[in-house]
């Protein structure tokens, strides 16, 4: 019996999901209404007011059978009732009403943009790691985001996970005012390392340059599968705690409250940068404004804590970089010289995300991603 016993632990451990998370505590109510949607063949059937997400399975309210009509996104929802009617509405519909599914039915929870304004270096501890001196800085990540499960193509460069909480606006709204409709989801900010570095302005790393293009590849924004609408979304967000895991192993985990910046800074300085541009593909981006308004469904990406494979250039790489400049590699500036040494030595190393590797991000009241490392079918 003893055998037995041993044998059947090892078994359920074994076959046990790679997250391991069994449960995700979801807010109440009162406190956020949080949302889902589950599909079937891409196409979405149901949009959920999530009551319970455990043992792989989720638990909420159906909106269209609720109301007696279709609806499949939360933002116009939300825009149409207000919290308030939602919430009079689920007064007079029990527990008992919710349909429960299986996690793995649920994709997108909303529909999103494709160009976001993103905070870089916004955590202390990642900003020595990047030998960011003065402070956190914005630029523009140009993708369209995918799922919560979607592989991540791997290609041939130094591929890296950010964990980030991201701001959704229900509503243009001007950034010199805060709105106060304003959703959350989760996100990963993949990173091509190499690509950045080799785009990068060395001398000034704040002004944002590369970083678009070394973050906004196909499959370089998955989302997380639930979207909170809290009713006090800057307080919600700082009770929050990101947490990342590779293959099982956390690599970051770190309170949203160790953000230099928060919502309101970050509007502040998108307005300051309302006219910057960057190079991105040949042509120039700005920050997503439109009319002199941050538009609805852009993320506001809030940056990442420490605890990312790039943890900074080190000084082997700085110095044997400048001896392969000093011995005859003038028709190069030197920085380029020392990248190529730290991409040739960290691509042996082989310390970042590859095929076959797991990214989970799951942080409580908000969610998940699990993510797939994956060699794109066009490599």
């Amino acid at each position: 019996m003893v055998r037995l016993l041993l044998f059947l632990g090892v078994f359920l451990f074994a076959v046990a999901p790679a997250s391991g998370a069994q449960k995700i505590e979801i807010a109440p109510r009162e406190e956020a209404l949080t949302f889902a949607r589950s599909y079937e063949n891409g196409i979405p059937q149901k949009l959920l007011l999530v009551i319970r997400y455990e043992n792989e399975t989720i638990t909420g309210i159906d909106v269209s059978q609720a109301l007696g009509r279709p609806v499949f996104d939360p933002i116009i929802l939300y825009n149409e009732l207000g919290r308030d009617a939602i919430l009079a509405a689920l007064e007079v519909i029990p527990d008992s009403a919710a349909v429960t599914l299986p996690i793995t039915s649920l994709g997108m929870p909303v529909g999103l943009g494709g160009s976001h304004i993103a905070a870089g270096a916004n955590f202390p501890a990642h900003a020595d790691d990047a030998e960011v001196e003065d402070g956190p800085f914005l630029f523009p990540k140009q993708v369209q985001p995918t799922h919560w499960t979607a592989p991540i193509p791997s290609g041939d460069g130094l591929l890296d996970y950010e964990a980030e909480l991201c701001f959704v606006p229900l509503r243009d709204f001007p950034p010199v005012r805060t709105s106060r409709e304003i959703g959350l989801i989760l996100c990963n900010d993949v990173t091509d390392r190499a690509l950045l570095l080799r785009h990068i302005d060395a001398f000034d790393i704040e002004s944002g340059q590369g970083l678009t293009t070394g973050k906004s590849a196909p499959g370089y924004l998955p989302v997380g599968n639930l979207f909170v609408i809290p009713l006090d979304a800057e307080g919600f967000a700082q009770s929050l705690t990101l947490e990342l895991s590779v293959n099982g192993e956390i690599r970051q985990s770190a309170p949203v409250s160790r953000m230099v910046w928060g919502l309101p800074e970050i509007l502040r300085e998108t307005e300051a940068r309302k006219d910057r541009q960057w190079v991105f593909r040949g042509s120039r981006v700005g920050l997503p404004t439109r009319n002199g308004r941050v538009p609805a469904r852009a993320m506001i990406m809030s940056g990442t804590p420490a605890g990312t494979v790039f943890e900074g250039i080190r000084t082997m790489h700085k110095v044997r970089g400048f001896l392969d400049y000093a011995l005859g590699g003038w028709d190069r500036p030197m920085q380029q010289w020392v990248v190529d040494r730290y991409i040739r030595e960290e691509q042996k190393l082989g310390r970042y995300l590859k095929s076959g590797d797991i990214v989970h991000v799951r942080v409580d009241r908000m969610g998940e991603l699990r993510n797939p490392v994956k060699i794109s079918r066009d490599e």
